[in-house]
């Protein structure tokens, strides 16, 4: 990722670095880098297994309102279940129950959903739980549209779930130490596109009032916060490595930039499926660009969402390459994505390996030279 990427990239190269560049120290030796926000992080412990998770949200998005169901496939890790435990924040629940139409008790409080089952369950039983709810998120989901100071700027949708901010528009377990597979199903409205996580299975247009409905599925297991959905409207284009789909989603009015911004994308996944051992494991790879975003790109599983910012002309090319941050999301598929570290505590191999795929691939397409060119300027960023 190039550092011109806000906060991101600079712990990014923090993390990474401080691992590459100091010595290990003995047990318990403070070596100067502790600080107030140092402490451990640790996942609740789970006591049911979360297979799948289907999301059907109705987006307002001029009121940044979500009304959703969340479906959620459970199956219990030790005998006698009796409660399972949701994350959600600021949520309004409207209903909880059984696939089968059973209602269920439940308590909301401090932004945990405990859910009351009607009966003990047991290891070899698998079962949904149904949540109905509501909620105008203040992270997580995130509204983009035009106002007085900005009145060209598009209407979006994205959603942000690093570290815990899945939890804030959907219902979930949102620790890193549980992985399940998961679908959307969403209807927008006319001339827009949804963009999320796996294959796309549908996309139904009404013909009366042209909205469409997607519907897409992840069917490799993920950790909550790698879930995805962006709304807007978007130019898709399209390309592919050994059978995978890659596609790119701009404004229209961007689509000038893709081949500068993404034309890589290819070669960097025939780089890394060799480099690595396996395969892109996904059924397809997305990026998408858009406003607003937080951060430089975000690498949720088989859709990378990436700030529009870095789209560029072919003069600006000539100071300026994304094939940092492009790299950098791609690798973290595997690195991060594919394998996983179950707390926050180690979420520095995800950055650190990623920021290093990024580099071999600078050596791959650029030569030695500018690898340790790189390198060398990462070092003394982090040193100073």
């Amino acid at each position: 990722m190039n550092s011109q990427f806000t906060r991101r990239t600079r712990l990014i190269y923090t993390l990474a670095f401080s691992f590459a560049l100091t010595a290990a120290p003995s047990e318990g030796q403070d070596r100067g880098f502790s600080n107030d926000y140092s402490g451990e992080s640790y996942g609740r412990t789970r006591v049911c297994d979360v297979i799948h998770v289907k999301l059907e949200p109705v987006i307002d998005m001029k009121d940044g309102r979500i009304d959703g169901v969340v479906t959620t496939t459970i199956s219990p890790i030790y005998e006698h279940l009796r409660e399972v435990y949701f994350d959600a924040v600021d949520m309004e629940i409207l209903s909880v129950a059984l696939s089968s139409g059973i209602d269920l008790d439940y308590r909301y409080a401090d932004n945990l959903l405990t859910v009351l089952l009607n009966r003990t369950f047991h290891v070899t039983d698998t079962f949904d739980i149904v949540v109905a709810y509501s909620a105008h998120p203040k992270m997580g989901l995130y509204f983009v549209r035009p106002d007085d100071g900005y009145p060209d700027k598009p209407w979006q949708v994205w959603s942000q779930g690093e570290m815990d901010e899945s939890s804030h528009w959907f219902p979930c377990w949102d620790y890193p130490n549980d992985r399940a597979t998961s679908e959307i199903i969403v209807t927008v409205r006319k001339g827009m596109r949804a963009i999320a996580n796996g294959a796309l299975i549908s996309a139904e247009i009404d013909g009366q009032s042209g909205e469409t409905t997607y519907h897409w599925r992840e069917n490799v297991p993920h950790v909550t916060y790698l879930t995805s959905l962006i709304i807007g409207e978007y130019h898709e284009t399209r390309t592919e490595w050994d059978g995978i789909p890659i596609t790119y989603y701009v404004n229209p009015s961007d689509k000038k930039f893709v081949d500068l911004a993404f034309g890589k994308t290819p070669d960097m996944m025939d780089f890394f499926s060799n480099k690595i051992g396996v395969r892109y494991p996904y059924e397809k790879y997305a990026q998408t660009c858009v406003h607003d975003f937080i951060w430089g790109g975000m690498e949720n599983i088989s859709a990378t969402t990436m700030t529009r910012r870095m789209l560029h002309d072919e003069r600006a090319e000539v100071d300026y390459q994304t094939d940092g941050l492009v790299a950098h999301e791609l690798a973290h598929q595997w690195w991060g994505d594919l394998l996983t570290t179950k707390n926050w505590n180690n979420t520095w191999l995800n950055e650190g390996f990623a920021s290093y795929f990024d580099l071999l691939y600078t050596e791959h397409a650029r030569g030695n030279g500018e690898f340790k060119m790189r390198l060398r300027t990462f070092r003394a960023s982090y040193m100073n």
